[in-house]
């Protein structure tokens, strides 16, 4: 029996989500594209008037190819006309690089290391003409924090200086913030230097908007007046309000390591976590006349209070609309089911934005939604506890293996780890986050109830405390992640094909259908076994583009040697950001790390510096200290990296060496790379400019 006229959603959106997906693939013509959507509709609206058309069952299939080709369409023209959109404010910018400029503040700041980041759009500037011009266009505006009145939300503000294009990715397989921003319609971003700006009016932002972030503020002050502080103020303000950009980098690891990370970014976890408990708390009202309705209104509006204490984030916007649909669905629930609401909450945020569906928290908010409510109740019937206790602690259980296993794929695909304590951490994380959002709102709805609001404040400090301590044991435990975790995007799909067959034969019981899951599998491994026959073969010598520093790597098989000065070894984050994905993406499983300069012999590198030697390649090192003593003109080598300004005579040097690769590192200055490109061009001689072209690789 065919069961798909239930899911109508569903339906529409798979041929709608395909058309987004063709859009990056820019395979065809606006104009074309739409002349085509026009001509579609037009016959569906004929054929929705004259139902005689297309009446036969026989005939229904045309009618479904024409709807599904006009919902492709559909989604392709508006991915594209927000790809358009993005490119003519994009080149607006790009007439505006230099000069005076009028932004409005349009989200509040984040802190920074030594400044304070804004999302500012650009309203107008002034060009060499000194006339003022329309523009229009987001930026990313750093101010320096020492400044006196830092802009708030809602300010407009003049300044001077020149925009910067967000440069890309430097290093093979980092994470791209330039494409991350580009989605986000944001292609450029300044500096400004202290009190080098001004204030030129206020209250230009979104009045509901405005109204949020006053919310949210007050809601911070009022755990601050409760007492609150340290840790258990920067764990409360990130889950309770979204705001997690003061938080401890230790903390920020513990959470990591335990793998609750997600506990930290308000989202589907946080609003689902106000609809359970509010929805249970008015559960009553359902035995009023139109109590129902009444209920569904009450969950709307706190769903969206919460949202506005939050400040209004895409991600929370994201998680409230859902579940916006959800409680209307809900509250008709004869006429529809959760699937279907999913999907048509899915459908409607696409529409607004097609590039919502690029976003890692959409894929994640929806995959673990839907593995709940598909899987879950399958794993609570596996064991029945006649112990209330016991039965609590199941469905937690069944509801973290639920979401796992919906989501982890999407998270190794992006963040190549696995947090293996997964269940033993949510069995604290999920009861104890639980009751301090449940606290939190209800702290901020009766906080003209002194006694009760500082009782629950009390509670909540107390319940983010062992929260944290919680996080912090699981995080010690050996092995808590397995990191560098290598999947592409045709594993992927496997591993959900596996996922959705092997579920689908045990609710079902058809275990015939289990070949096929077995079959998925052996493709799958055969082809991970595949890459690692190649990784295994493989010898690479990179030169990073790490600013300031100089980081070299040799990779034999799957064994790595990292050479780089003292003060980057020191630095895991920034070698973790860096470098960490290329070692993934190559199968690297144990580096060796040496610091610049050393000797030493190991694993196929012998340095004895300023040389080195690569299989059967010979390096050398230059500097300040070594090019006043090295005869240059006898130096014959096949790698020279030119590091930290040395002397030398750059003509010459040039046309003596028989050297085949020749790399400025990106310690040396723009002055340096300027003159060095300069006598190479002369000399027609190539220079790899690690500053402008990015990480050097050289494959044996």
């Amino acid at each position: 029996m065919n069961h798909w006229h239930k899911y109508p959603f569903i339906r529409l959106i798979i041929p709608f989500i395909l058309g987004i997906i063709l859009a990056k693939s820019h395979l065809y013509d606006l104009y074309i594209t739409s002349s085509i959507f026009l001509f579609l509709f037009t016959i569906l609206i004929i054929t929705g008037v004259k139902r005689k058309l297309f009446s036969a069952y026989k005939d229904r299939w045309i009618y479904g190819i024409l709807l599904n080709l006009f919902l492709l369409l559909s989604g392709l023209s508006l991915a594209r006309l927000h790809q358009d959109h993005l490119r003519i404010e994009k080149k607006s910018l790009k007439e505006a690089s230099a000069g005076f400029f009028i932004c409005n503040i349009s989200r509040p700041g984040v802190q920074k290391a030594n400044s304070v980041q804004y999302k500012a759009r650009v309203t107008a500037y002034k060009n060499e003409n000194k006339n003022w011009q329309k523009a229009i266009g987001d930026i990313l505006v750093y101010v320096d924090k020492e400044s006196l009145g830092l802009p708030t939300y809602g300010n407009r503000i003049i300044f001077k200086s020149k925009l910067q294009q967000i440069e890309p990715p430097g290093n093979p397989h980092e994470f791209d913030y330039k494409g991350y921003l580009a989605e986000r319609g944001i292609f450029y971003q300044t500096y400004i230097k202290k009190d080098d700006f001004k204030v030129i009016d206020s209250g230009k932002g979104n009045s509901l908007l405005k109204t949020s972030f006053t919310l949210r503020n007050n809601f911070l002050d009022l755990l601050k007046a409760h007492g609150l502080q340290g840790e258990e103020f920067q764990i409360a303000s990130a889950i309770l309000a979204g705001k997690d950009d003061e938080l401890d980098r230790q903390l920020r690891s513990n959470y990591a390591g335990a793998g609750a990370m997600h506990i930290l970014c308000v989202s589907g976890l946080h609003v689902g976590i106000i609809y359970l408990f509010f929805g249970f708390m008015l559960n009553g009202l359902k035995k009023l006349k139109h109590g129902r309705y009444i209920r569904a209104v009450l969950l709307l509006l706190i769903i969206w209070f919460y949202a506005m204490i939050t400040g209004m984030a895409p991600s929370v916007l994201r998680a409230a609309t859902m579940f916006s649909f959800v409680v209307i669905g809900s509250t008709f629930e004869r006429q529809t089911n959760i699937y279907n609401t999913l999907a048509a909450s899915a459908f409607f945020l696409l529409m607004i934005n097609p590039a919502m569906l690029n976003e890692i928290g959409f894929q994640l908010s929806y995959a673990a939604v839907f593995a709940i409510v598909w899987i879950q109740p399958f794993l609570d019937k596996l064991l029945v506890f006649e112990n209330k206790l016991l039965r609590y602690f199941w469905g937690i259980l069944t509801v973290s293996v639920a979401a796992q296993l919906g989501t982890f794929p999407i998270a190794l695909f992006y963040f190549h780890q696995f947090p293996n304590y997964f269940f033993l951490t949510n069995l604290f994380v999920i009861p104890l986050s639980f009751l301090i959002v449940s606290g939190g709102l209800i702290m901020v709805l009766f906080s003209w109830w002194p006694l009760l609001s500082s009782g629950v404040a009390f509670l909540l400090d107390k319940l983010v405390f062992a929260l944290n301590h919680s996080v912090e044991l699981i995080s010690s435990l050996p092995e808590a992640v397995s990191k560098q975790i290598l999947l592409n995007f045709f594993e992927l799909i496997m591993i959900y094909l596996i996922i959705v067959l092997s579920v689908h034969v045990l609710k079902n019981k058809q275990f015939k259908l289990i070949k096929y899951a077995l079959l998925l599998l052996i493709v799958f491994f055969v082809e991970r076994s595949v890459i690692r026959s190649v990784q295994l073969k493989q010898t690479k010598f990179f030169v990073y583009d790490i600013r300031n520093h100089l980081a070299m790597e040799y990779m034999q098989g799957r064994h790595s040697v990292f050479i780089a000065d003292s003060m980057l070894m020191k630095n895991d984050q920034t070698i973790e950001y860096h470098i960490l994905g290329n070692r993934t993406a190559n199968g690297i499983n144990q580096t060796t790390n040496l610091i610049w300069p050393t000797d030493t012999l190991l694993n196929g590198i012998l340095i004895k510096s300023p040389f080195f030697m690569i299989e059967n390649k010979t390096g050398f090192v230059l500097n300040k200290k070594n090019s006043k003593h090295v005869n240059q003109n006898q130096l014959n080598v096949n790698i020279l990296i030119y590091n930290r300004n040395p002397y030398a005579e750059l003509p010459e040097t040039n046309s003596s060496l028989k050297q085949q690769n020749i790399i400025s590192a990106p310690t040396n200055s723009e002055f340096f790379d300027k003159r060095l490109r300069k006598a190479a061009d002369s000399l027609i001689i190539p220079v790899h400019f690690t500053r402008q072209n990015g990480a050097f690789i050289l494959k044996f």
